[in-house]
Protein backbone atom coordinates (compact mmCIF):
# COMPACT_ATOMS: atom_id res chain seq x y z
CA UNK A 1 0.00 0.00 0.00
CA UNK A 2 1.40 3.37 -0.99
CA UNK A 3 1.26 6.35 1.34
CA UNK A 4 -0.95 9.30 0.47
CA UNK A 5 0.45 12.58 -0.94
CA UNK A 6 0.05 14.41 2.38
CA UNK A 7 2.24 11.83 4.11
CA UNK A 8 4.81 12.02 1.31
CA UNK A 9 4.91 15.81 1.72
CA UNK A 10 5.22 15.51 5.51
CA UNK A 11 8.07 13.03 5.07
CA UNK A 12 9.97 15.50 2.89
CA UNK A 13 9.59 18.25 5.52
CA UNK A 14 10.78 15.98 8.32
CA UNK A 15 13.55 14.39 6.26
CA UNK A 16 14.92 17.78 5.22
CA UNK A 17 15.16 18.82 8.86
CA UNK A 18 16.51 15.55 10.28
CA UNK A 19 18.80 14.98 7.31
CA UNK A 20 20.55 18.25 8.09
CA UNK A 21 20.96 17.17 11.73
CA UNK A 22 22.30 13.65 11.16
CA UNK A 23 25.85 14.73 10.55
CA UNK A 24 25.90 16.72 13.79
CA UNK A 25 24.60 14.03 16.12
CA UNK A 26 27.86 12.17 16.71
CA UNK A 27 29.83 14.17 19.26
CA UNK A 28 33.59 13.99 19.82
CA UNK A 29 35.18 12.69 23.03
CA UNK A 30 34.63 15.10 25.89
CA UNK A 31 35.42 14.96 29.60
CA UNK A 32 34.40 11.67 31.18
CA UNK A 33 33.18 10.39 27.80
CA UNK A 34 36.55 9.42 26.33
CA UNK A 35 35.11 8.24 23.02
CA UNK A 36 32.61 9.61 20.51
CA UNK A 37 28.96 9.42 21.56
CA UNK A 38 25.45 10.66 20.83
CA UNK A 39 23.27 12.78 23.09
CA UNK A 40 19.55 13.60 22.87
CA UNK A 41 20.13 17.39 22.33
CA UNK A 42 17.85 19.98 23.96
CA UNK A 43 18.54 20.13 27.73
CA UNK A 44 20.42 16.81 27.59
CA UNK A 45 23.56 18.10 25.85
CA UNK A 46 26.73 16.38 27.03
CA UNK A 47 24.90 13.30 28.34
CA UNK A 48 24.99 9.72 27.07
CA UNK A 49 21.80 7.78 27.86
CA UNK A 50 21.31 4.03 27.41
CA UNK A 51 18.15 3.35 25.38
CA UNK A 52 18.30 6.81 23.87
CA UNK A 53 21.65 5.92 22.28
CA UNK A 54 20.30 2.58 21.06
CA UNK A 55 17.15 3.89 19.39
CA UNK A 56 18.89 6.98 18.02
CA UNK A 57 21.62 4.90 16.39
CA UNK A 58 19.07 2.35 15.19
CA UNK A 59 17.69 5.19 13.09
CA UNK A 60 21.02 6.76 12.16
CA UNK A 61 23.38 3.91 11.29
CA UNK A 62 21.82 3.13 7.86
CA UNK A 63 22.66 6.73 6.91
CA UNK A 64 26.21 6.88 8.36
CA UNK A 65 29.32 6.10 6.35
CA UNK A 66 31.25 5.62 9.59
CA UNK A 67 29.63 3.75 12.51
CA UNK A 68 32.54 4.07 14.95
CA UNK A 69 30.23 6.15 17.16
CA UNK A 70 28.39 2.90 17.95
CA UNK A 71 31.59 1.36 19.28
CA UNK A 72 32.29 4.63 21.10
CA UNK A 73 28.93 4.58 22.90
CA UNK A 74 29.26 0.95 23.99
CA UNK A 75 32.81 1.38 25.24
CA UNK A 76 31.95 4.65 27.01
CA UNK A 77 29.38 2.72 29.04
CA UNK A 78 31.86 -0.06 29.75
CA UNK A 79 34.47 2.51 30.83
CA UNK A 80 32.09 3.35 33.68
CA UNK A 81 31.21 -0.20 34.67
CA UNK A 82 31.27 -0.65 38.43
CA UNK A 83 32.89 -3.45 40.41
CA UNK A 84 29.54 -5.26 40.76
CA UNK A 85 29.04 -5.30 36.98
CA UNK A 86 26.39 -2.59 36.91
CA UNK A 87 26.62 0.31 34.47
CA UNK A 88 24.97 3.72 35.00
CA UNK A 89 22.08 4.48 32.70
CA UNK A 90 23.33 8.01 32.01
CA UNK A 91 26.85 9.40 31.97
CA UNK A 92 27.64 13.08 31.70
CA UNK A 93 30.77 14.66 30.34
CA UNK A 94 31.25 16.05 33.85
CA UNK A 95 31.58 12.51 35.18
CA UNK A 96 28.15 12.33 36.77
CA UNK A 97 26.97 8.74 36.44
CA UNK A 98 23.32 8.50 37.33
CA UNK A 99 23.62 9.88 40.83
CA UNK A 100 26.47 7.81 42.17
CA UNK A 101 27.10 4.16 43.09
CA UNK A 102 24.36 1.62 43.61
CA UNK A 103 23.92 0.43 47.15
CA UNK A 104 21.32 -1.73 48.90
CA UNK A 105 18.96 1.23 49.29
CA UNK A 106 19.77 3.11 46.08
CA UNK A 107 16.72 3.55 43.85
CA UNK A 108 18.57 3.72 40.52
CA UNK A 109 18.34 0.95 37.97
CA UNK A 110 21.50 -0.05 36.15
CA UNK A 111 21.62 0.71 32.44
CA UNK A 112 18.79 -0.99 30.61
CA UNK A 113 19.66 -4.22 28.78
CA UNK A 114 20.28 -2.67 25.37
CA UNK A 115 24.07 -2.48 25.09
CA UNK A 116 24.61 -5.75 23.19
CA UNK A 117 21.84 -4.69 20.82
CA UNK A 118 23.62 -1.38 20.43
CA UNK A 119 26.89 -3.15 19.59
CA UNK A 120 25.16 -5.01 16.75
CA UNK A 121 24.34 -1.71 15.06
CA UNK A 122 28.02 -1.33 14.20
CA UNK A 123 28.97 -2.12 10.62
CA UNK A 124 31.71 -4.44 11.88
CA UNK A 125 30.80 -5.80 15.33
CA UNK A 126 32.91 -8.92 14.79
CA UNK A 127 36.03 -6.74 14.60
CA UNK A 128 35.69 -5.39 18.15
CA UNK A 129 32.96 -7.37 19.95
CA UNK A 130 35.56 -9.45 21.77
CA UNK A 131 36.72 -6.27 23.49
CA UNK A 132 33.23 -5.57 24.79
CA UNK A 133 31.80 -9.03 25.51
CA UNK A 134 33.26 -9.59 29.00
CA UNK A 135 31.73 -6.32 30.20
CA UNK A 136 28.42 -6.98 28.46
CA UNK A 137 28.21 -10.39 30.13
CA UNK A 138 28.95 -8.87 33.54
CA UNK A 139 26.27 -6.24 33.02
CA UNK A 140 23.58 -8.82 32.24
CA UNK A 141 24.83 -11.00 35.11
CA UNK A 142 24.30 -8.04 37.44
CA UNK A 143 20.67 -7.80 36.31
CA UNK A 144 20.30 -11.54 36.87
CA UNK A 145 21.85 -11.46 40.33
CA UNK A 146 20.02 -8.40 41.67
CA UNK A 147 16.76 -7.88 39.76
CA UNK A 148 15.51 -11.35 38.84
CA UNK A 149 12.41 -12.48 40.74
CA UNK A 150 11.74 -16.07 41.81
CA UNK A 151 9.38 -16.34 38.81
CA UNK A 152 12.34 -15.83 36.50
CA UNK A 153 11.08 -12.42 35.41
CA UNK A 154 13.10 -9.25 35.85
CA UNK A 155 11.97 -6.41 38.12
CA UNK A 156 12.54 -2.71 37.87
CA UNK A 157 14.40 -1.38 40.89
CA UNK A 158 12.30 1.80 40.72
CA UNK A 159 11.24 4.34 38.11
CA UNK A 160 14.76 5.86 38.08
CA UNK A 161 16.23 4.83 34.76
CA UNK A 162 13.24 2.72 33.76
CA UNK A 163 12.62 4.68 30.57
CA UNK A 164 8.89 5.37 30.85
CA UNK A 165 9.48 7.43 33.99
CA UNK A 166 6.00 7.79 35.46
CA UNK A 167 4.28 4.65 34.22
CA UNK A 168 1.76 4.13 37.04
CA UNK A 169 2.76 0.51 37.55
CA UNK A 170 6.32 1.59 38.42
CA UNK A 171 6.34 5.21 39.54
CA UNK A 172 5.82 5.78 43.26
CA UNK A 173 5.87 2.07 44.14
CA UNK A 174 8.27 0.29 46.52
CA UNK A 175 11.68 -0.81 45.32
CA UNK A 176 11.78 -4.08 43.35
CA UNK A 177 7.99 -4.19 43.17
CA UNK A 178 7.28 -4.47 39.43
CA UNK A 179 8.08 -7.02 36.76
CA UNK A 180 7.98 -4.83 33.66
CA UNK A 181 6.79 -5.99 30.25
CA UNK A 182 9.22 -3.48 28.75
CA UNK A 183 12.18 -4.62 30.86
CA UNK A 184 11.62 -8.31 30.19
CA UNK A 185 11.17 -7.82 26.45
CA UNK A 186 14.34 -5.72 26.33
CA UNK A 187 16.12 -8.57 28.10
CA UNK A 188 14.74 -11.11 25.63
CA UNK A 189 16.22 -9.02 22.83
CA UNK A 190 19.47 -8.53 24.76
CA UNK A 191 19.92 -12.27 25.26
CA UNK A 192 19.41 -12.69 21.52
CA UNK A 193 22.00 -10.01 20.79
CA UNK A 194 24.50 -11.66 23.15
CA UNK A 195 23.93 -14.99 21.41
CA UNK A 196 24.60 -13.30 18.05
CA UNK A 197 27.73 -11.50 19.27
CA UNK A 198 29.16 -14.71 20.74
CA UNK A 199 28.45 -16.51 17.48
CA UNK A 200 30.35 -13.76 15.63
CA UNK A 201 33.19 -14.20 18.12
CA UNK A 202 33.27 -17.94 17.41
CA UNK A 203 32.17 -18.98 20.91
CA UNK A 204 30.31 -22.31 20.50
CA UNK A 205 29.36 -22.49 24.19
CA UNK A 206 28.07 -19.05 25.11
CA UNK A 207 26.14 -18.43 21.87
CA UNK A 208 23.61 -21.24 22.45
CA UNK A 209 23.63 -20.53 26.19
CA UNK A 210 22.24 -17.02 25.65
CA UNK A 211 19.92 -18.31 22.94
CA UNK A 212 18.38 -20.69 25.47
CA UNK A 213 17.95 -17.89 28.01
CA UNK A 214 16.22 -15.83 25.35
CA UNK A 215 13.70 -18.61 24.64
CA UNK A 216 13.08 -19.29 28.34
CA UNK A 217 12.41 -15.66 29.18
CA UNK A 218 10.16 -15.20 26.15
CA UNK A 219 8.06 -18.13 27.34
CA UNK A 220 7.76 -16.58 30.81
CA UNK A 221 6.59 -13.28 29.35
CA UNK A 222 3.91 -15.05 27.26
CA UNK A 223 2.73 -17.07 30.24
CA UNK A 224 3.12 -14.71 33.20
CA UNK A 225 2.63 -11.19 31.84
CA UNK A 226 -0.28 -11.82 29.48
CA UNK A 227 -3.60 -10.82 31.05
CA UNK A 228 -6.58 -12.49 29.34
CA UNK A 229 -8.95 -10.08 31.09
CA UNK A 230 -7.23 -7.01 29.63
CA UNK A 231 -6.22 -8.93 26.48
CA UNK A 232 -2.90 -7.17 26.85
CA UNK A 233 0.56 -7.65 28.29
CA UNK A 234 0.73 -5.95 31.69
CA UNK A 235 3.37 -5.19 34.28
CA UNK A 236 2.99 -7.37 37.37
CA UNK A 237 3.29 -6.79 41.09
CA UNK A 238 6.02 -9.03 42.53
CA UNK A 239 5.41 -8.25 46.22
CA UNK A 240 2.92 -11.04 46.90
CA UNK A 241 3.93 -13.15 49.91
CA UNK A 242 2.29 -15.85 52.01
CA UNK A 243 0.57 -14.36 55.09
CA UNK A 244 1.81 -15.79 58.42
CA UNK A 245 -0.26 -18.57 59.93
CA UNK A 246 -1.72 -19.73 56.62
CA UNK A 247 -1.22 -22.84 54.50
CA UNK A 248 -1.85 -21.66 50.93
CA UNK A 249 1.34 -20.37 49.38
CA UNK A 250 0.92 -17.00 47.69
CA UNK A 251 3.34 -17.34 44.81
CA UNK A 252 1.35 -15.68 42.05
CA UNK A 253 2.04 -12.41 40.27
CA UNK A 254 -0.69 -9.78 40.46
CA UNK A 255 -1.32 -8.01 37.11
CA UNK A 256 -1.09 -4.22 37.28
CA UNK A 257 -3.89 -3.42 34.88
CA UNK A 258 -3.19 -0.20 33.07
CA UNK A 259 -3.99 0.14 29.38
CA UNK A 260 -0.67 1.53 28.23
CA UNK A 261 1.77 1.36 25.37
CA UNK A 262 4.15 -1.14 27.01
CA UNK A 263 2.20 -4.14 25.73
CA UNK A 264 3.54 -3.39 22.25
CA UNK A 265 7.01 -4.37 23.47
CA UNK A 266 5.86 -8.00 23.29
CA UNK A 267 5.20 -7.57 19.57
CA UNK A 268 8.41 -5.58 19.02
CA UNK A 269 10.47 -8.37 20.62
CA UNK A 270 8.55 -11.15 18.85
CA UNK A 271 7.46 -12.60 22.18
CA UNK A 272 3.68 -12.56 21.74
CA UNK A 273 1.87 -15.64 20.47
CA UNK A 274 -0.18 -14.87 17.33
CA UNK A 275 -3.47 -15.10 19.20
CA UNK A 276 -2.17 -12.78 21.91
CA UNK A 277 -1.06 -10.25 19.31
CA UNK A 278 -4.45 -10.43 17.60
CA UNK A 279 -6.33 -9.86 20.86
CA UNK A 280 -4.04 -7.00 21.87
CA UNK A 281 -4.49 -5.18 18.56
CA UNK A 282 -8.25 -5.77 18.43
CA UNK A 283 -8.75 -4.39 21.95
CA UNK A 284 -6.26 -1.53 21.71
CA UNK A 285 -7.67 1.86 22.63
CA UNK A 286 -4.44 3.84 22.36
CA UNK A 287 -4.53 4.82 18.67
CA UNK A 288 -4.90 8.52 17.93
CA UNK A 289 -4.33 10.80 14.94
CA UNK A 290 -0.62 11.05 15.76
CA UNK A 291 0.26 7.46 16.60
CA UNK A 292 -0.49 6.01 20.02
CA UNK A 293 -1.19 7.52 23.39
CA UNK A 294 1.14 6.18 26.08
CA UNK A 295 -1.85 5.64 28.39
CA UNK A 296 -5.50 5.19 27.50
CA UNK A 297 -7.54 8.35 27.88
CA UNK A 298 -10.07 6.27 29.86
CA UNK A 299 -7.50 5.70 32.62
CA UNK A 300 -8.06 7.94 35.68
CA UNK A 301 -4.38 8.92 35.63
CA UNK A 302 -4.45 10.02 31.99
CA UNK A 303 -3.00 13.49 31.53
CA UNK A 304 -0.90 15.44 29.03
CA UNK A 305 0.80 17.81 31.47
CA UNK A 306 4.30 19.08 30.72
CA UNK A 307 6.55 17.50 33.34
CA UNK A 308 10.22 16.69 33.81
CA UNK A 309 11.70 14.37 36.46
CA UNK A 310 9.61 12.45 35.75
CA UNK A 311 8.87 12.98 32.09
CA UNK A 312 5.23 12.35 31.27
CA UNK A 313 4.29 8.94 29.83
CA UNK A 314 0.70 9.03 31.14
CA UNK A 315 -0.87 9.94 27.81
CA UNK A 316 1.41 12.05 25.57
CA UNK A 317 2.67 10.73 22.25
CA UNK A 318 6.38 9.84 22.14
CA UNK A 319 8.07 8.96 18.86
CA UNK A 320 9.92 6.03 20.46
CA UNK A 321 6.63 4.55 21.69
CA UNK A 322 5.18 5.04 18.21
CA UNK A 323 8.20 3.24 16.74
CA UNK A 324 7.99 0.25 19.09
CA UNK A 325 4.28 -0.13 18.32
CA UNK A 326 4.93 0.34 14.59
CA UNK A 327 7.75 -2.24 14.48
CA UNK A 328 5.69 -4.74 16.46
CA UNK A 329 2.60 -4.30 14.31
CA UNK A 330 4.59 -4.68 11.11
CA UNK A 331 6.33 -7.77 12.50
CA UNK A 332 2.98 -9.47 13.09
CA UNK A 333 1.46 -8.41 9.78
CA UNK A 334 -0.81 -5.56 10.95
CA UNK A 335 0.20 -3.38 8.04
CA UNK A 336 -2.75 -0.98 8.07
CA UNK A 337 -2.23 -0.23 11.77
CA UNK A 338 1.48 0.29 11.18
CA UNK A 339 0.67 2.64 8.31
CA UNK A 340 -1.58 4.68 10.57
CA UNK A 341 1.33 5.21 12.96
CA UNK A 342 3.71 6.25 10.17
CA UNK A 343 1.21 8.77 8.82
CA UNK A 344 0.41 10.16 12.26
CA UNK A 345 4.02 10.50 13.34
CA UNK A 346 5.07 12.34 10.20
CA UNK A 347 2.05 14.64 10.31
CA UNK A 348 2.82 15.47 13.95
CA UNK A 349 6.50 16.28 13.38
CA UNK A 350 5.93 18.16 10.12
CA UNK A 351 3.27 20.25 11.83
CA UNK A 352 5.65 20.99 14.69
CA UNK A 353 8.38 22.10 12.30
CA UNK A 354 5.99 24.33 10.38
CA UNK A 355 4.68 25.96 13.58
CA UNK A 356 7.85 26.21 15.65
CA UNK A 357 10.84 25.37 13.45
CA UNK A 358 11.96 22.65 15.82
CA UNK A 359 10.93 19.29 17.33
CA UNK A 360 9.85 18.41 20.85
CA UNK A 361 10.34 15.53 23.28
CA UNK A 362 6.68 14.55 23.54
CA UNK A 363 3.36 15.65 22.09
CA UNK A 364 -0.33 16.26 22.73
CA UNK A 365 -2.26 13.31 21.24
CA UNK A 366 -5.26 15.45 20.29
CA UNK A 367 -3.63 18.52 18.75
CA UNK A 368 -0.20 17.14 17.78
CA UNK A 369 1.48 20.15 19.39
CA UNK A 370 4.75 19.78 21.26
CA UNK A 371 4.32 19.67 25.03
CA UNK A 372 7.89 19.67 26.33
CA UNK A 373 11.55 19.78 25.31
CA UNK A 374 11.98 22.03 22.26
CA UNK A 375 15.11 21.17 20.30
CA UNK A 376 14.92 17.47 21.15
CA UNK A 377 16.36 15.14 18.48
CA UNK A 378 17.28 11.70 19.82
CA UNK A 379 14.81 9.00 18.76
CA UNK A 380 12.75 11.51 16.78
CA UNK A 381 15.01 10.29 13.95
CA UNK A 382 12.88 7.13 14.02
CA UNK A 383 10.10 9.00 12.21
CA UNK A 384 11.89 8.71 8.87
CA UNK A 385 13.01 5.16 9.75
CA UNK A 386 9.34 4.17 10.03
CA UNK A 387 8.57 5.69 6.64
CA UNK A 388 11.53 3.96 4.96
CA UNK A 389 10.80 0.62 6.64
CA UNK A 390 7.13 0.75 5.69
CA UNK A 391 7.94 1.59 2.06
CA UNK A 392 10.52 -1.21 1.86
CA UNK A 393 8.03 -3.65 3.38
CA UNK A 394 5.26 -2.59 1.01
CA UNK A 395 7.51 -2.89 -2.05
CA UNK A 396 8.83 -6.28 -0.93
Amino acid sequence: MSLDPRTEAAYRVVEDYLGAERGRVARPPEGALRRSYVDPASVYRGQLWDWDAYFTLLALTPHLDDTTVVRGCVLNFLDHQRADGSIPYVIGVDGADAHGPRGPDAPMNPAKPVLAQLALLSSDPAAWAGEALPGLRRHVAHWEETQRHASGLFRWRSHRGSGADNHPAVYGRPLDATAGVDLNCLMVAEYGALAHLHALAGDPVRAPHYGERQEQLAERVRRLLWDPVMTDFCHADTLTSTPPGTTQRAEWLVPLRYRSWVGFYALWAGVAAPDQAAALVEGCELFCDFGIRTLSRREPLYNVTATANPSNWQGPVWVVANYIAFAGLLRYGYTSHARRIVEGTLAMLAGDLERTGTLHEYYDPDSGRGIHGPGFLNWNFLATTMYETYCDDASG
